[in-house]
């Protein structure tokens, strides 16, 4: 059981929930979930399909500004999620603002990736 008020498990209800629509549907759902793995809390941009977790990201850049730092563990890997033959980079959020970890390598005369998806959510500035 998660020791966060809000984070869950990768086998909790909202991934069990997201499985399920994966199913019904026959599609592939990707959502950012609070999740808890090893007493640390990561912004988890997962991917899940009808057979449950295809892959998931943990956003690298936390914004600091708003304090997310004191409640999250940063994430350290670059994710490319192949999907019927598209090369997709997974970001979060606040990786907008660092641009030189989503540069496109070449590799091997292909580039590394063909589109990024950044989830994201952005607060409306107060009135």
């Amino acid at each position: 059981m998660s020791t966060n008020l809000f984070a869950e498990e990768m086998t909790g209800k909202s991934v069990q929930w997201l499985k399920k629509w994966a199913q019904y549907f026959d599609c592939q759902i990707g959502a950012t979930l609070m999740i808890e793995e090893q007493n640390n809390v990561y912004n988890r941009f997962v991917i899940i399909s009808k057979d449950g977790i295809e892959t998931y990201y943990n956003k690298r850049h936390l914004f600091r500004m708003a304090g997310e730092n004191d409640h999250f563990t940063p994430g350290s890997d670059r994710v490319i999620y192949h999907l019927n033959g598209w090369k997709i980079l997974l970001q979060v959020c606040y990786d907008l603002r660092f641009p030189v970890f989503s540069r496109n390598k070449v590799i091997n005369g292909q580039p590394e990736y063909d589109a990024v998806v950044y989830l994201a959510n952005w607060p409306e500035k107060d009135r």
